[in-house]
């Protein structure tokens, strides 16, 4: 029986789900970065208008700005987290598949170097 085989060596395969993978977690970590920035400059918003921030007039997030820009940080960390996460699973699955390749490849050099025994000897065959 002849098994099909990739030409390709096992770093050069799958260089579209890579870049996604790549440019998933960058897109994720920008997100959060920004998720930080606004959850910071939100806290600061709302702590001046709770009094506790400086002394001074109120600057432009003061008030029901700094609760928006609070949903909105949490919104943008939560979606960070999201692209991380896929960016992750992309290259899991890669990872995977090659690592699966690689058990198949051992397990027919197995069964090739020891063509005489019968591996499955005495036990019921599931296939017609």
């Amino acid at each position: 029986m002849d098994r099909h085989t990739s030409n390709l060596p096992g770093d050069r395969r799958y260089p579209v789900l890579r870049l996604c993978a790549g440019v998933s977690s960058l897109f994720g970590t920008l997100l959060m970065a920004a998720g930080v920035l606004l959850l910071v400059s939100g806290l600061a918003a709302v702590l001046a208008m709770m009094g506790g921030g400086p002394p001074g007039r109120p600057g432009p997030l003061a008030g029901f700005g700094g609760l928006a820009v609070l949903v909105w940080s949490t919104g943008l960390l939560g979606g960070g987290l999201q692209f991380v996460g896929l960016g992750a699973l992309i290259r899991l699955m890669i990872h995977l598949e090659e690592n699966t390749r690689a058990s198949a490849r051992s397990l027919g050099r197995l069964v090739e170097t020891r063509p005489g025994d019968d591996i499955g000897a005495g036990r019921p065959s599931f296939t017609s």
